[in-house]
């Protein structure tokens, strides 16, 4: 896969502003399928999901920089352009696993549902996965019960069971610099997935 460059310009004062908004409503969509949605409202007032990482080493992820990268990642994803934007559930949930500080209430139970599906069965996987999800919290909306819905690891509790440190890949081997270059950039994300299911254990258990 050949490097790829996006070409930008200087946007205009409201042009950003409906850039902003628009990211941030995209984000707030796809945390809420991780975490409930006013926990995502919460975190995206509060800086578009910011975690409290350091410049150095982080204590949780292992990673140097790794807010400054995550920010970064999240650029990209929302671009939508490929290989980013397809795996950004994907890469939000190795993130979350890896700072188990700001797991949602859940206990990373969803994320590491979602990571054991993209390992077993791909991006495909995922978006099956997503869209139980969605069925079941719209039934829920309705106060209906929805059988068979999206497969979730047991929820470990943030500050009780929950690893830090010891990931063999972390965001900044993902980053390769900070760019996160297209070329081998969706294999890197999947041994990001594996090593982040390899410390927190199977999905299944």
């Amino acid at each position: 896969m050949d490097e790829r460059t996006v070409p930008l310009r200087q946007m205009t004062a409201p042009e950003y502003r409906s850039a902003t908004e628009e990211r941030e409503a995209q984000t707030v969509r796809e945390l809420s399928e991780l975490m409930p949605r006013e926990l995502a409202r919460e975190r995206i007032r509060q800086g578009t999901v910011r975690f409290r990482g350091e410049r150095g080493k982080c204590a949780e992820c292992g990673a140097r920089g790794c807010e400054e990268l995550f920010h970064g990642l999240l650029a990209l994803d929302h671009s939508r352009a490929e290989p980013w934007g397809p795996l950004h559930g994907v890469s939000v949930s190795c993130f979350l696993l890896q700072h188990p500080g700001r797991l949602p209430a859940d206990g990373g139970a969803a994320a590491r549902g979602l990571l054991g599906a993209y390992l077993d069965g791909g991006q495909p996987a995922v978006e099956r996965l997503i869209g139980r999800a969605r069925a079941a919290n719209s039934h829920r909306v309705k106060g209906g019960a929805v059988p068979g819905g999206a497969a979730q690891g047991p929820a470990v509790r943030p500050g009780r069971g929950a690893p830090r440190g010891g990931f063999a890949v972390t965001i900044e081997q993902v980053a390769q610099g900070g760019t996160f270059p297209a070329a081998g950039f969706p294999e890197r994300v999947r041994a990001w997935a594996a090593a982040t299911l390899d410390v927190w254990g199977p999905h299944g258990r």
